[in-house]
């Protein structure tokens, strides 16, 4: 069982992410209105909050400890040294194309 202090700094990362991704979701709302289609930008919001809301429990933690799905799975990838069979590479794949893509659209548009 979590203690009462790790227990009020894990709502208080949660508190700060949900916090961060809502004025995220905003800024990515202003820059999606580029964008022609209406479907388009409305699938891309989509998977924005699919992509960075989705919890999943973690092994490491304490049963019932969830943190985002695109953080769980850089870990599982990246610090693990051999992660179970499809265990979070396809998320930690889709978190680095991501990664790179943003960095290079924001190279080329800025």
């Amino acid at each position: 069982m979590i203690d009462t202090d790790a227990q009020t700094a894990y709502n208080i990362f949660w508190i700060a992410y949900v916090i961060a991704f809502v004025v995220f979701f905003y800024m990515m709302t202003k820059l999606f209105r580029v964008l022609p289609l209406y479907g388009l930008r409305t699938l891309l919001l989509a998977a924005l909050v699919a992509f960075l809301l989705t919890p999943v429990e973690s092994p490491e933690l304490v049963a019932g400890g969830f943190l985002p799905g695109y953080l769980e799975a850089t870990n599982s990838f990246w610090v693990r040294p051999t992660p179970p069979a499809g265990h979070g590479s396809i998320w930690a794949l889709a978190a680095w194309s991501c990664c790179w893509s943003g960095f290079w659209i924001w190279c080329v548009t800025g």
